[in-house]
């Protein structure tokens, strides 16, 4: 049971990745705001089944994912009608 449930969690995440919500899931592990045992799990749990080493994101994908965050988040301020509609 607790395996289907881990199983469902990751393929949620993809999910969210593939269909863009989020352009990387790197941003979940290399946030400065997520514990770092936070993160070993989430790393765990997002591992490909086949056993292969998860690829260690770069700096510039976190900062990339930053930028994007930024972007969003200043157009929301700059337009404030746009945002209530």
């Amino acid at each position: 049971r607790r395996d289907m449930i881990a199983r469902g969690v990751a393929s949620a995440f993809r999910d969210i990745e593939r269909k863009g919500v989020i352009r990387s899931l790197d941003i979940l592990l290399l946030n400065p705001a997520v514990a770092p045992d936070l993160k070993k799990k989430l790393a765990n749990l997002l591992a490909p089944v086949n056993l292969q080493q998860l690829s260690v994101p770069s700096k510039q994908t976190f900062l990339s994912s930053e930028a994007v965050l930024t972007e969003c988040s200043t157009k929301a301020v700059e337009n404030p009608a746009k945002r209530a509609s």
